[in-house]
């Protein structure tokens, strides 16, 4: 090849929610995945006639064949073929430039063309796509593994007309060679042809040049051609990124949040960790290449546009929110406006705001999750000790029921309530309270966040989008699927030792109230005899 390969100057966003979806940003263009959005432009310039005079076909073509091959191009990409049709766009103006096609030739073979409104001809537009195509796609779909034919990658092919210089040295620029004459069309054209191996070769290079280990190819099992390792350390760069959707997680230091941050990268997902203690984060990141990390004060907007800042260009799967303070341990009369001020930003206006801000990252299936808690219902009041912490836990159920049908057809809003957790919040409160048994006699053993974490796991990954919006899920009481068995009784989440524990002390508390209930009989009897006196 002929060219320096430089594919950190290329951003590429793989997209799979619902079929596959392709982005590449240039200096100057957007290349994608051609969309039904698409359609009128393409009819415009495929029927273009000075256009089509330096295609193949040689003439412009029918409206109606325009829509056949647009049916084509779009089932592809729903059937996760990237080798289909990309539309390019001018980044500053989103003008319609173009049409760049990686089509099928033969099993293992691909053969390119590319069309470009005469507007924009002869202002390098042509050699900039061509480069982002060669230089950075073409290799991730073989390090990805995709195949023609059920044959991975071997070939590349494309023609030129004799008179067509410009296209000639576009192919050649990229690493094409001059293979002779081909009739194409009913006529003659020069024929070029790249290896794919000749891509990989100088992209090996380039890893190398950057101290990256290139793995064994295994051809055979069609996923992915070089390993892991080295997606995440060339691709995720701050330059250049290859990612699945996120998983973002506020409170990603502690408890349940950190636990949930563990669990969804080892399965796979790529993870944002947002929160406060540097260190903790920093800790998290070094666990899991697919944990990015994001110091983020949750409580202050200007740190809530931070977030929006990062990912930028990226789509988001889940948005956990697990952030939340318990404030000051008081009753509501002792408590200043600045403290229940701080517990509502966090706790309340934060998860809202957040959601709000990264809505432009949603796509109708994101599904957003909301952490509600056992403190709130008029049963279960804990007059005097968690009373700011259990109002903004009230008001964030409340607002969750509102932002339900706001968000339709935007994303998907989940509730949970966790319940009684063995997290540093959990022991703040159980402090505080320690000579104030009946406070936690609902709770006595504690669940484990990574417990938590697989079921919050399993309610956003198995749940039907009704379910999933609809029911205000109970890690104790809830079914996230037929498969998971229902979490209703103390034994499944706590040793035997701790289940006898817990049965001695809540036999000690019941036995204390019903001693309790006789003497107020007594008293309440003596009142009634001397009243009737």
């Amino acid at each position: 090849m002929k060219h320096n390969v430089n594919p950190t100057r290329h951003h590429i966003k793989f997209n799979t929610e619902d079929g596959l979806y392709i982005t590449i940003e240039t200096d100057r263009l957007i290349v994608h995945s051609i969309t039904e959005e698409d359609e009128k432009d393409c009819i415009e310039l495929l029927g273009d006639a000075k256009v089509m005079e330096k295609n193949a076909y040689g003439a412009p073509y029918e409206e109606n064949l325009v829509k056949v091959r647009m049916e084509n191009w779009k089932k592809q990409w729903k059937n996760h073929d990237p080798f289909s049709a990309y539309t390019i766009l001018k980044k500053e103006t989103r003008e319609f430039i173009g049409v760049f096609v990686i089509g099928h030739s033969a099993p293992g073979q691909s053969e390119v063309s590319y069309v470009f409104h005469h507007r924009f001809w002869r202002q390098g537009y042509g050699r900039e796509t061509a480069e982002a195509i060669f230089q950075s796609l073409i290799p991730l779909l073989i390090i990805h593994g995709y195949k023609l034919e059920n044959e991975p990658l071997k070939k590349i092919i494309a023609t030129a007309r004799f008179d067509n210089v410009a296209s000639q040295q576009i192919l050649k620029h990229v690493g094409f060679e001059e293979e002779g004459e081909i009739q194409r069309c009913g006529a003659s054209r020069l024929s070029f042809g790249l290896f794919s191996e000749q891509l990989m070769n100088e992209y090996q290079n380039f890893c190398k040049d950057h101290d990256q280990k290139i793995h064994d190819q295994d051809m055979n099992d069609g996923v992915d051609v070089i390993a892991e390792e080295m997606l995440n350390s060339i691709f995720e760069s701050e330059s250049h990124t290859v990612r699945t959707n996120y998983v973002v997680i506020t409170g990603a230091t502690s408890g349940i949040g950190m636990a949930l941050v563990q669990c969804f990268a080892a399965s796979g997902y790529y993870v944002l960790a947002i929160g406060r203690n540097e260190s903790c984060l920093q800790d998290l990141s070094s666990t899991h290449k697919k944990i990015k990390i994001l110091i983020a004060d949750l409580s202050n907007e200007v740190d809530l546009d931070k977030i929006k800042l990062f990912l930028t260009g990226d789509k988001i799967k889940y948005l956990i929110h697990c952030a939340a303070i318990t404030g000051p341990q008081l009753p509501l009369t002792d408590m200043t406006y600045a403290q229940l001020n701080e517990v509502f930003a966090t706790n309340v206006l934060a998860p809202l705001f957040l959601t709000q801000k990264l809505m432009p990252y949603f796509n109708p299936v994101t599904r957003v999750m909301f952490m509600g808690s056992d403190y709130i219902g008029a049963n279960k009041m804990r007059p005097n000790i968690t009373a700011a912490y259990a109002i903004s836990k009230s008001a964030l159920n409340a607002a969750v029921q509102y932002c339900r049908p706001e968000y339709q057809g935007q994303a998907l809003i989940g509730y949970l309530n966790p319940g009684a957790t063995k997290t540093p919040m959990y022991e703040t409160i159980k402090s505080a309270v320690l000579n104030r048994h009946e406070i936690f006699n609902h709770a006595l053993v504690p669940a484990d966040p990574d417990n938590i974490a697989r079921f919050i796991k399993q309610v956003l990954e198995n749940t039907t989008d009704h379910n999933y919006s609809n029911i205000d899920w109970d890690y104790r009481t809830s079914y996230p699927h037929e498969q998971l068995p229902k979490i209703d009784d103390i034994r499944t989440i706590s040793s035997d030792i701790q289940v006898k524990k817990a049965v001695i002390i809540q036999s000690f508390f019941r036995k204390q109230q019903a001693h309790k209930r006789i003497i107020q009989q007594e008293q309440s009897t003596e009142n009634i005899r001397f009243s009737g006196l």
